[in-house]
């Protein structure tokens, strides 16, 4: 593939140009894979059973109410917060859900990427950016520089426009040539281009990186990623 020109474009340099030090940083992932995803998990778990403790109490507080024979009409607000905490405590479980298998995929995914480094490639995880919360994975080698969103199971279009949102903003930062991917994990999808995205399922996603030719990233742009900057 050759990536759009809007996305930016590196200058030609091999691997072995960087430094021993920094190449021994690129060694290193500072972040692990999956990491961003599982705590927003966490958070969502906590959220969910918050709601469903505060839902759960209004039952014996309404009972309560009755027994001292509370007018009806002053339980109603009781009752609709019981069905409001408890309908939150649905739906931020679904989130908590959805987050946790993200987190998995991303980790299975991570793995599996981590065999490139004896390759040659810097491997970056759950790196940060501004405004859009984190980036999967960044690979960068001889091949190329990969911004890697990873999915369960599908992906909607606007995840494809965020994608390349993402590669911009990581050109910009870096100064790289960036070709944007999404990544689905639990489903088999040969490599197609989507939007100007590529997507594909797990199984293709180390060959094709490997059979790709686009620029490798100047040294100064791979010492930061590999410093998790």
């Amino acid at each position: 593939m050759r990536p759009d020109p809007s996305l930016g474009r590196g200058t030609r340099l091999s691997l072995s140009a960087i430094g021993a030090d920094e190449a021994g940083v690129a060694g290193r992932s500072p972040k692990q894979p999956g990491e961003y995803a599982l705590a927003r998990a966490r958070r969502e778990w906590r959220a969910s059973t918050v709601l469903v403790g505060l839902a759960v109490l209004t039952i014996p507080v309404a009972v309560l109410a009755f027994r001292f024979e509370r007018p009806l009409v002053a339980l109603l607000p009781l009752v609709a917060l019981g069905l409001v905490a408890g309908r939150l405590a649905d739906r931020r479980g679904d989130a908590a859900v959805r987050w946790t298998k993200g987190a998995l995929s991303e980790a299975a995914v991570g793995t599996m990427l981590e065999a490139l480094r004896g390759e040659g490639y810097v491997v970056v995880h759950d790196r940060e950016q501004l405004g859009e919360g984190n980036i999967d994975h960044v690979v960068a080698g001889p091949t190329g520089v990969f911004l890697i969103e990873t999915k369960h199971r599908w992906y909607v279009d606007s995840a494809t426009t965020k994608a390349k949102r993402q590669a911009v903003k990581l050109h910009n930062e870096l100064g790289v040539w960036i070709t944007p991917v999404i990544c689905v994990h639990a489903r088999r999808r040969s490599p197609i281009r989507h939007d100007g995205v590529w997507v594909m399922s797990a199984e293709h996603l180390l060959d094709w990186i490997r059979a790709q030719h686009d620029r490798p990233a100047r040294a100064a742009g791979l010492a930061r990623l590999s410093a998790g900057r």
